[in-house]
């Protein structure tokens, strides 16, 4: 086995439009703020304070050709604000307009990002194996499951799948009559 990290390369859905906003900045760039590869957690991210506030983003491609993969895993890297409160973000993926969210997590402390994640196996539009074309034209990224005050400062997927097997030679004796 083997594994690829792939990461937002622009926005996909924002529903509604002011969903998960970076502190006024709305929009065209809100991948931007949870695309990098090592989380910040200060200076990029993303508040939500509402239920139901979805963001999906395309992600860059695998590089993978004829691999098989063994799942898609969705990261999410987030903290709550409004203690006691259990206050929960889920991974979402999302294929052929509809969206397919993963197991939801709440940072277990108040004003600590934690990172939770969730895999799905297989797609979940077509519930066979994901293939590298569909890998590859992902769409992903957070939905809020409940109210009070959030952040997410990163989003990322990681590829499982397993190397493509060589070519075996042809091996024995040939021989070339006249």
């Amino acid at each position: 086995m083997a594994t690829v990290i792939i990461r937002p390369t622009s926005n996909n859905t924002i529903t509604p439009s002011d969903a998960w906003s970076h502190e006024g900045v709305t929009g065209a760039t809100h991948y931007t703020f949870v695309n990098e590869v090592t989380a910040d957690d200060v200076a990029t991210k993303l508040y939500s304070p509402t239920l139901n506030d979805l963001n999906t983003y395309n992600f860059g491609t695998t590089g993978l050709v004829a691999e098989t993969i063994n799942s898609v895993t969705i990261y999410v890297r987030a903290l709550k604000l409004d203690p006691p409160a259990s206050i929960e973000v889920a991974p979402v993926v999302r294929i052929a307009s509809t969206n397919y969210q993963g197991t939801g997590f709440s940072p277990s402390t108040n004003n600590v990002y934690e990172t939770g994640s969730h895999t799905w196996t297989t797609n979940p539009n077509t519930a066979v194996a994901w293939t590298v074309a569909e890998v590859d034209a992902l769409n992903a990224g957070i939905i809020k499951n409940t109210s009070g005050g959030m952040r997410v400062t990163q989003v990322y997927a990681e590829i499982d799948y397993e190397v493509a097997a060589a070519a075996e030679p042809i091996k024995g004796n040939f021989f070339m009559g006249l």
